[in-house]
């Protein structure tokens, strides 16, 4: 097992998709703080609260992504939005490709194909769809959860 692991390069392969996942961090940022700032009922304060709410209690790191949100937040514009949106695009698709090589590599019978880039993209603004939902399901849903009730 451990003989086909390293035959199979998974370890590099795994290291270049956490490489590329932390490279697509800010430009997700980005395109979610610009996103966020079109939503009339969501602040920029709010989401920085989520974010607190999914990394670790470790004051640094908070500083951090205080310092990145307050910063993207002055410098917000149009133009700003657009090319996040096209950074986010490929440098996340990057990750998912990462994963498909992979994964590729992994089962002998599979092979890539010239189809594989725009699954990507597709995965990746499914997953983005997926966090404006939950961020928009975190504000709204104590809304939904009385009108239900």
């Amino acid at each position: 097992m451990a003989k086909s692991f390293q035959e199979n390069e998974v370890l590099i392969y795994s290291g270049y998709s956490t490489f590329r996942i932390l490279i697509s961090i800010i430009p997700l940022i980005m395109l979610t703080l610009a996103a966020v700032n079109i939503l009339p009922w969501f602040s920029t304060e709010d989401f920085k609260q989520t974010l607190y709410g999914v990394l670790p209690d470790i004051q640094q790191i908070r500083s951090l992504v205080s310092n990145i949100i307050r910063n993207l937040d002055y410098q917000y514009s149009g133009v700003l939005a657009s090319v996040a949106a096209v950074v986010i695009l490929w440098t996340a698709s990057g990750v998912v490709v990462g994963i498909q090589n992979g994964l590729i590599r992994i089962v002998c019978d599979a092979k890539k194909t010239k189809y594989d880039r725009g699954f990507a993209i597709i995965y990746t603004l499914g997953f983005l769809i997926l966090i404006m939902g939950s961020l928009l399901f975190q504000v709204l849903g104590r809304s939904i959860n009385s009108l239900v009730a």
